[in-house]
């Protein structure tokens, strides 16, 4: 899993095209499409850094990660997500609020919990797969191979195909956000809240509720929705931020240094140590999970049912 920021930034800002005569016309048309190629190679290397190899997450009670015999959950069992965990080699874990699904490591989805009650999820080959948190229908999404994006329904297992490519996707109950492939964000929801979608382009999209926030490639991040910076603004960090999540009322960031920098309700994650680094970060419903560069998990927040204790 190779980081590759630097070559990202540069590869997503388009090069502006200078003044040419006619007979630079034919070669200039061929760098532009040679550029955008570049682009969308780039912005998918970045993902597959960050978001795609997602091996802890937390979600609605319930916390999930990838383990060597395949994937291992604890906290509230209401909906099933932990006794039906399956077995096998994962690459990918995403735990909502009635389901939970798990790309396993060529490409095959697999979805289970008392919420995912039509059959099985899309077939075919996949290199992202997300699940809401919250929300009327709990949706799931999932990004082929090619960056086609399907939506599929827990309920009747209806799958939904937009003419649209992602790259990575926030869920949100009322507000959601794509990554597109030239790194611009495309939203869909908060009708009648007067949200504005940010222009430029970015590496990273998490949403909740009414609320996103986005991870630019200058490292900054923005937020937007209902509540805008009001309780989510992450403190400027002179290295920028690697890596974002969020949580019903807090918002985390890894920095490029690999630091833990959090806001809101869930700010303080235990144990105090300045000196951990960190590679993942997940945020539920009202707690959150990290792992540490060492492979250690810690969770904190709310811990009703043991959704903050990680197996040992």
């Amino acid at each position: 899993m190779g980081l590759c920021l630097l070559s990202v930034t540069s590869a997503c800002r388009r090069a502006p095209v200078g003044e040419t005569g006619a007979d630079d016309e034919a070669s200039e048309g061929a760098e532009t499409d040679d550029d955008a190629g570049a682009e969308l190679a780039a912005c998918r290397e970045a993902l597959d850094a960050r978001r795609w190899s997602e091996r802890v997450s937390a979600g609605y009670e319930v916390s999930c990660q990838v383990a060597d015999a395949g994937i291992e959950c604890w906290g509230n069992d209401a909906r099933d997500i932990v006794r039906d965990a399956p077995s096998g080699s994962f690459a990918q874990v995403a735990v909502g609020g009635t389901h939970a699904c798990a790309r396993r490591s060529d490409g095959q989805l697999e979805c289970w919990g008392s919420g995912f009650r039509g059959g099985g999820p899309p077939e075919g080959e996949f290199v992202a797969v997300f699940v809401a948190i919250d929300g009327s229908d709990y949706p799931s999404g999932a990004i082929r191979d090619d960056g086609r994006w399907l939506r599929f329904h827990p309920h009747d297992s209806s799958v939904h195909s937009p003419e649209v490519a992602y790259l990575d996707f926030g869920f949100g109950s009322r507000l959601n956000c794509g990554l597109r492939p030239d790194c611009s964000l495309g939203c869909s929801g908060g009708s009648g809240f007067g949200i504005s979608t940010p222009t430029g382009q970015f590496l990273d999209v998490e949403c909740e509720g009414l609320n996103c926030c986005a991870l630019a490639i200058d490292g900054n991040v923005s937020c937007f929705g209902e509540t805008a910076n009001s309780d989510r603004a992450l403190p400027e960090q002179p290295q920028g931020y690697w890596r974002i999540a969020m949580s019903f009322d807090s918002l985390c960031g890894i920095t490029n240094d690999r630091r833990l920098v959090c806001e809101g309700n869930l700010a303080s994650p235990p144990p105090d140590d300045p000196a951990l680094r960190f590679k993942e970060v997940s945020g539920g419903e009202t707690h959150m999970c990290a792992l540490t560069l060492a492979d250690t998990l810690i969770c904190w927040g709310s811990n009703e049912h043991g959704e903050s204790t990680p197996p040992d």
